[in-house]
């Protein structure tokens, strides 16, 4: 007898994160692994839409290592760390 309930696979997203794929009874979903974390375990009293990987690596999910922001806190991040010069500053 099959599981309809079940982890399908993992493997990155065409962005480079981490992510894992779930079926509940037969429907298909993809998770972003950073943001599974981070809903768990990461209180968002802010309501802030976005996470932030603090060292810049996409693979890097531990806990400390995450933080919930807002879309201009992440850009902000990315600059300053070195990522994205080329994406976001013109």
């Amino acid at each position: 007898k099959r599981n309809p309930s079940k982890v399908l696979k993992h493997g990155k997203s065409k962005s480079g994160y981490l992510i894992v794929s779930f079926s509940v009874d037969s429907i298909k979903s993809n998770h972003s692994v950073h943001r599974l974390v981070a809903r768990a375990f990461i209180p968002n009293e802010s309501n802030k839409p976005q996470v932030n990987h603090k060292d810049g690596n996409k693979h890097n999910n531990c806990l400390e290592n995450l933080e919930w922001v807002t879309k201009s806190e992440n850009m902000l991040h990315a600059y300053k760390i070195g990522l994205g010069k080329n994406q976001y500053i013109k």
